[in-house]
């Protein structure tokens, strides 16, 4: 099987060549051909969003998470943003998105609040700071998507946090602008 994907934006396509399965062991095994790289990779759920990856012998965790624009992929603390190609280039929407990324603030994996950047009513600028997470030993900083108002924070520091939790909401500043940070940083 063929798939015309994007990944942060860029085409690729990707040949799956199915050789295994064990659905006892939640276990599939693939030979995949990408940019005319051949890979074998054995994949295995671990729960949920959570797989564990072994391409070509070398194992890693892999994180997905379902928005808008596709899946947010994390391997090894590099987020990717995967969509359909056909998607892709139907929606103007969903291309620009696809280049900004995920368009809620949520976390890519299973994490811990680390620390909260922002308070409700706070003006934000795309791209700012906005909560603190930690997973697997790696802190990573989510960022507001877009600028505007911190209309709630569904999030503390301390709290456990899965993919798709929405920890900040924001509304969008109306004029589409990208919003200015406050004086202060927030």
């Amino acid at each position: 099987m063929e798939y015309n994907l994007t990944a942060n934006g860029e085409p690729f396509t990707v040949t799956v060549s199915p050789t295994e399965g064990d659905a006892a062991s939640n276990t599939a095994e693939a030979e995949m051909t990408i940019a005319g790289n051949r890979y074998a990779v054995a994949a295995t759920r671990v729960e949920g969003n959570h797989l564990h990856l072994k391409v070509n012998g070398r194992g890693m965790n892999v994180y997905v998470g379902e928005g808008e624009a596709g899946r947010t992929v994390m391997v090894n603390g590099l987020m990717i943003q995967v969509a359909d190609a056909e998607d892709a280039a139907r929606s103007p929407q969903g291309k620009r998105r696809a280049k900004r990324g995920p368009q809620e603030v949520t976390s890519p994996t299973p994490a811990v609040v680390t620390s909260v950047l922002v308070a409700a009513g706070d003006r934000v600028a795309e791209g700012q700071g906005v909560v603190v997470v930690t997973a697997m030993k790696m802190e990573t900083t989510l960022t507001a998507p877009y600028g505007g108002v911190v209309t709630a924070m569904n999030t503390e520091a301390g709290a456990n946090v899965n993919p798709g939790d929405i920890l900040v909401e924001i509304e969008r500043d109306a004029d589409g602008n990208e919003g200015d940070a406050d004086d202060d940083g927030q």
